[in-house]
């Protein structure tokens, strides 16, 4: 979410910087989808030869060091509120894929969802089938070492928004941990911003 959040700044610069009616920032691409990407097996240079270079830094999770890059795109117009963004995101650990999460605002993709259904679900009785049927497929997924157990996995949603005239965001995501037998053993819900 930081990195989002990062490119809305961008956005916001280089509009004022330019003082032009339209602006972008990032490069667009295409959402890879989940049947693309196998975590534990998929590599960084998998999806760099497939999908074009990114840019990887170094991140601390779980006392490991991981490597995290993203594909991202943002869109600005003084005459519009909205300012829709798009990213997605991967972790990897020795240069395997451990996590990836996708988020868009843009009309006709957005990754919005009810955060409020979360409370329909039971730690340690309902399944990862019961969060999916309820919430739709997840926008990311990851594993050990950013899941803290190594036969964990870690499904989430996650949207972010921003807009302009004043400037505020939103901000939120849902993540579900689920153990060898696909139950539910943790859920973590976080929102910052303005509605």
């Amino acid at each position: 979410m930081k990195q989002i959040a990062m490119n809305f700044a961008a956005c916001f610069i280089v509009i004022i910087m330019v003082g032009c009616a339209t602006a972008t920032v990032g490069k667009d691409f295409t959402r890879i989808p989940d049947n693309a990407l196998t975590l534990g097996k998929t590599t960084y240079y998998d999806i760099v030869k497939r999908h074009g270079e990114i840019t990887l830094k170094e991140v601390r999770k779980n006392d490991f060091v991981l490597k995290m890059g993203s594909y991202s795109l943002a869109k600005a117009n003084v005459n519009n509120e909205l300012i829709p963004q798009k990213s997605q995101n991967f972790w990897f650990y020795n240069d395997i894929l451990v996590g990836y999460n996708y988020n868009n605002s843009f009309e006709g993709d957005r990754t919005d969802f009810d955060s409020e259904l979360r409370a329909k679900i039971k730690i340690g009785e309902s399944s990862i089938n019961d969060v999916i049927h309820l919430l739709g497929p997840p926008t990311g997924k990851s594993i050990y070492p950013l899941a803290k157990n190594t036969e964990d996995l870690i499904i989430e949603y996650g949207y972010f928004r921003a807009k302009q005239k004043p400037m505020r965001y939103y901000i939120k995501n849902l993540k579900f941990t689920t153990n060898k037998l696909g139950l539910v053993t943790n859920i973590d819900f976080s929102e910052s911003g303005d509605k």
